[in-house]
């Protein structure tokens, strides 16, 4: 595993963290916009890369 792509699977892995916290912040409050975020985020980390990270599960 290179520097980059360590630093890539980190970075994934904060953002997943930040995820399950908002999920469970926002779980009653506001659904809709949680779900608007995911599909947000899910799409920059399609960008971001092709196939080295996995995308987000929803």
């Amino acid at each position: 595993m290179n520097q980059a792509r360590l630093l890539q699977h980190y970075s994934w892995m904060s953002m997943k963290l930040s995820f399950s916290k908002k999920l469970s912040l926002l779980k009653t409050k506001q659904p809709l916009y949680l779900s608007f975020s995911l599909c947000k985020a899910s799409l920059a980390m399609a960008k971001l890369t092709d196939s080295e990270i996995p995308m987000l599960s929803l």
